[in-house]
């Protein structure tokens, strides 16, 4: 006798007025979020891999004597560097698909090497329920991050949205037929040929000059 394996079957949820009440109710929460978090030292070689990672080539981050001549007087971690601690987590609406939609990253001072970055998450609230050309009803929650040093001063703050979507709705739409992108894109070989060249033509901000001055922009991130 054949053995029926178990399938896994995704939650087609729709947006209810009991869903709305209990996320409206959150609103202002503090966030539980150590076990999202990712790091929170950083080290010389924590900033060395993840400028690697992300392909910053940025002497800044990485090369002692250059950062010492910089506007900063040491070497400090990409801007971005806030992230890799923490980014985000998936918070409430079950049952309904996700995805992220927006953040808007502002900066206050730099992290430096041996700086210790901690971070908060506070569920703002949520926009809508809206309609959706292919999901039914839309809602887009808001959260803030922010991410402080060990003396508690304050290293930046990231705004950031999720759109949560009616999975059954999605599943129905997308049974009834939309029309999808054209692959491969329709592109001409000039089109192709002039975005090579611009790429191939990109300086990385950072790299040394060659006449060996180092920049005095201290309003900059990256010199």
């Amino acid at each position: 006798m054949a053995v029926t394996e178990p399938q896994a079957v995704m939650p087609r949820a729709v947006i209810t007025d009991e869903m709305i009440a209990t996320m409206a109710a959150k609103a202002g929460s503090v966030l539980r979020i150590d076990h999202s978090v990712n790091n929170e030292l950083a080290s010389r070689i924590a900033v060395a891999k993840f400028a690697g990672g992300i392909g910053d080539i940025n002497p800044l981050w990485t090369d002692q004597d250059y950062a010492r001549r910089s506007p900063y007087g040491a070497p400090v971690a990409p801007p971005s560097f806030v992230i890799g601690c923490f980014s985000g987590i998936q918070f409430g609406w079950p049952g309904l698909g996700s995805f992220h939609s927006q953040s808007q990253l502002t900066f206050e001072r730099p992290v430096y090497w041996g700086d210790v970055v901690s971070a908060s998450c506070v569920y703002e609230g949520f926009d809508g329920p809206a309609p959706s050309s292919f999901a039914g009803r839309t809602v887009t929650d808001r959260f803030r991050n922010t991410y402080t040093n060990q003396r508690g001063e304050r290293i930046a703050t990231l705004s950031w949205q999720v759109i949560n979507f009616e999975r059954g709705r999605a599943a129905a739409r997308q049974a009834g037929g939309t029309a999808g992108p054209v692959l491969p894109h329709p592109r001409n070989e000039d089109e192709v040929a002039s975005i090579e060249a611009r790429v191939l033509a990109e300086r990385p901000r950072g790299a040394r000059p060659a006449t060996g001055r180092t920049c005095t922009r201290a309003r900059h991130w990256t010199c």
